[in-house]
């Protein structure tokens, strides 16, 4: 059962921090697709109208520099731990790992469960190729991970958390309210492709913000780059 925490900061609501983290959460993954989309036509880089993997390399890759940027920028104005460094503590990778495999699995069993009952090959999407086949997974199990909780969680939850701070109890886990906040963003954003896609961004985001406020020695950056890199590779790849 969820418990507010008497030592906690008392949450308040405020309208300006929620405005600037929505702005940040759009402009972000917005600018990074307009850029790579110029890119594409000034030197010839992937274009979102060609192959899907090569252009979202480029994107994500895009969207990472942008949140570095901005990091740079909203530090100034609101001092955080971004964690954007090496735990000073203890890492929580082997959490982080387990918690991961069992989602993946959780997920993949899921989203694919139509196709295992009929005993029918799934769609990816793809030909199955050998540079698809690696791409992918090289893609949804190491790149994804620093080039999307970098923006959204190491930029968005950390300022949220900090202009807003608030925090409750689940068992034993100590959850910041912006990363309960966070997951049901990405559920919603989600939730366009697949019920199960849905519910398992829900499990692992809230999984992830649990290690992220385990410890405040911990780096919250590097457990939950773990938790999606390996969640992701069941259910997508």
């Amino acid at each position: 059962m969820t418990t507010v925490l008497a030592s906690a900061p008392r949450f308040r609501l405020k309208l300006f921090p929620l405005v600037i983290v929505t702005a940040l959460g759009v402009a972000v993954p917005y600018l990074a697709a307009y850029l790579a989309f110029f890119s594409s036509k000034v030197f010839h880089t992937p274009s979102p109208h060609g192959p899907t993997l090569p252009w979202l390399y480029l994107q994500h890759g895009l969207q990472f520099l942008i949140a570095l940027v901005a990091i740079a920028i909203v530090k100034g104005k609101v001092p955080a731990d971004y964690g954007l460094h090496w735990p000073r503590g203890k890492t929580y990778i082997a959490p982080a790992a387990l918690w991961s495999a069992l989602f993946g699995v959780i997920m993949t069993v899921i989203d694919y469960a139509p196709q295992l009952i009929t005993h029918t090959k799934p769609d990816l999407g793809f030909p199955l190729t050998t540079a698809n086949v690696v791409g992918w997974l090289f893609f949804e199990s190491v790149y994804v991970g620093p080039t999307e909780e970098v923006p959204f969680r190491a930029l968005l939850v950390t300022y949220l958390a900090t202009a807003m701070p608030g925090k409750f109890r689940v068992g034993r886990f100590e959850m910041n309210w912006a990363s309960w906040r966070r997951s049901s963003d990405t559920t919603s954003a989600t939730a366009s492709s697949t019920r199960s896609c849905c519910c398992g961004s829900r499990l692992s985001d809230l999984a992830a913000g649990a290690l992220r406020s385990k410890r405040r020695r911990a780096s919250p950056i590097l457990a939950a780059v773990m938790l999606s890199m390996l969640a992701v590779i069941g259910p997508e790849c």
